[in-house]
């Protein structure tokens, strides 16, 4: 029986992107290999022997999870809600068990939303069929310290184009101009309609004076290049949700 790493269950609002306030389930995977140094869920980069489910009856579940199991936990949390968000970590780097339980998943009729690097676009090809919006979250070099992969965002993205989607970048006051414009005209290049989430990034400490204002004109040097370009800050920060 085919099982895969967890690092959470549970109910919050959509914090990010066009659909911020939605309510949602997230499962949240376990692993990931890119290891950016700025990652804002660092503990998800590892797979852990055991995963929490919050919900009205919290528990916590072994991992490797089966599938089955993990339906059955997942489905009545579900009940009410118009979306499964699937996050991580990275979902894609276990496309077997992700493509199973969105198979499994998919008798709740409930949307899909996959939020992910976007790397693994063959692992995509296996799973688009099951996904309804994906959030592709490109890394720019001053959040992973790593080079843009291009191609292979590229080729990505012509594959999420497929369903609805979108690209969120996450911008800090160290982050400069011309990485944020090269991954903007990389976007345009393959889709100009895609929406580019520009987003601050959630530190401890207060950006410094200037910053927001910095990051309104730099949204809008960004619609010479897309049409569709928003600066949206992470909402459940805000509210102090999960």
């Amino acid at each position: 029986m085919l099982k895969g790493y967890i690092d959470e269950v549970f109910i919050s609002v959509q914090g990010e992107g066009p659909l911020v306030g939605t309510p949602m389930l997230f499962i949240r995977f376990g692993g990931c290999q890119a290891a950016c140094e700025r990652c804002d869920t660092p503990r998800a980069r590892t797979q852990m022997s055991q995963f929490p489910i919050h919900g009205p009856t919290a528990k916590v579940v072994a991992n490797p999870v089966k599938v089955v199991d993990l339906t059955a936990h997942a489905t009545p949390l579900l009940r009410g809600l118009p979306f499964l968000a699937i996050t991580g970590g990275e979902p894609l780097e276990q496309p077997g068990f992700l493509s199973l339980l969105l198979t499994r998943l998919s008798e709740t009729g409930k949307h899909v939303l996959l939020e992910t690097r976007g790397y693994h676009h063959r692992e995509l090809a296996e799973v688009i069929p099951r996904i309804d919006v994906v959030a592709v979250d490109v890394k720019l070099p001053s959040f992973s310290e790593r080079r843009l992969p291009v191609n292979a965002t590229k080729n990505f993205l012509t594959i999420a184009m497929q369903k609805t989607c979108y690209v969120k970048v996450v911008v800090g006051p160290d982050t400069g101009e011309r990485e944020v414009m090269e991954a903007a005209r990389l976007v345009a290049d393959v889709g100009g309609h895609i929406p580019f989430i520009v987003q601050p990034r959630y530190d401890e400490k207060p950006p410094p004076p200037g910053e927001a204002e910095r990051l309104l004109v730099l949204t809008t040097q960004l619609t010479t290049i897309l049409p569709d370009v928003r600066l949206i800050p992470q909402v459940h920060r805000v509210l102090r949700l999960r």
